[in-house]
């Protein structure tokens, strides 16, 4: 499981980097991954 959020969260950075190129989205990104680290919950 923690091995697939992994990957998930690996995944998903570079896409929000990518389409948002905002530094708040990827600030709002971090956090939402700090408090609720849900892989379907960013897309």
């Amino acid at each position: 499981m923690s091995s697939h959020l992994t990957q998930s969260l690996l995944i998903s950075a570079p896409l929000f980097l990518s389409v948002g190129g905002d530094g708040e989205l990827f600030l709002n990104w971090k956090e939402t991954q700090i408090s609720v680290p849900s892989p379907h919950y960013f897309f």
